[in-house]
């Protein structure tokens, strides 16, 4: 889900080919191999960015979404770059903005929620003038934070990205804990994130109350928190 203005990344990448370079990978949860639920899915699901009704349902207003880019910046200091970032960039941007997400983690046989970072080393920015955000952003490349684009002009996500990115966290950009339930193998989710997300989900973790998003769509492999209350 990125872009990387560094003087070794001058063309435009997408946020998919970008994901897969060595230097933004702590911006993504990746593929990864846990046990737990394998979700019957259509294959056709599969196919990267493909339109699913989930999808279609998240970008049918994508002409009212922010056009997104993403700085990459040191791991566990998001917020205080997000402030150096909102800083510099003035009316550039249209909010700059880190996405957390809510997990759950048990403590002395107690579940409880916290929310982190969803994607570590990456600030969002909803971009009100991109050549404006580029320029003003380019010395903070010597503190650790590279707009990810061109070197001429900032890239953008896709529609779809976007929507996704918005959807999933809403105003308040916290991707909310889900409670669903897997009935015959097909994952129905109640209340939470993701509520007409579903065919984004490849793999639940009762055990550790987590889903993870598939490694082809936009989101990259992120791991999200599911409750399943009942599996028949």
């Amino acid at each position: 889900m990125s872009i990387v203005v560094d003087t070794a990344h001058l063309a435009p990448v997408t946020c998919i080919d970008a994901a897969r370079a060595p230097q933004v990978q702590q911006c993504f949860g990746g593929g990864r191999s846990q046990t737990g639920i394998g979700l019957q899915r259509d294959p056709s699901a599969a196919v990267l960015c493909t339109a699913t009704e989930a999808q279609s349902a998240q970008v049918k207003n994508a002409s009212v979404t922010p056009d997104l880019a993403v700085v990459s910046v040191a791991a566990g200091h998001e917020h205080a770059a997000a402030d150096r970032i909102r800083a510099v960039a003035g009316d550039a941007a249209r909010e700059v903005f880190v996405l957390k997400r809510e997990v759950a983690y048990r403590v002395s046989g107690t579940w409880m929620t916290k929310q982190d970072v969803a994607y570590p080393g990456c600030v969002f920015v909803a971009v009100a003038d991109a050549d404006a955000l580029h320029k003003r952003l380019k010395h903070l490349a010597q503190h650790d934070a590279h707009l990810i684009g061109s070197n001429d002009a900032a890239s953008l996500l896709s529609a779809e990205e976007a929507a996704l990115v918005y959807g999933l966290g809403g105003a308040d950009h916290v991707i909310r804990m889900s409670v669903g339930d897997i009935v015959s193998g097909n994952l129905i989710v109640r209340t939470g994130a993701l509520v007409g997300r579903e065919e984004l989900v490849s793999h639940v973790d009762r055990h550790r109350r987590s889903a993870w998003l598939a490694a082809e769509a936009p989101a990259r492999g992120l791991r999200v928190g599911l409750e399943v209350v009942s599996k028949s």
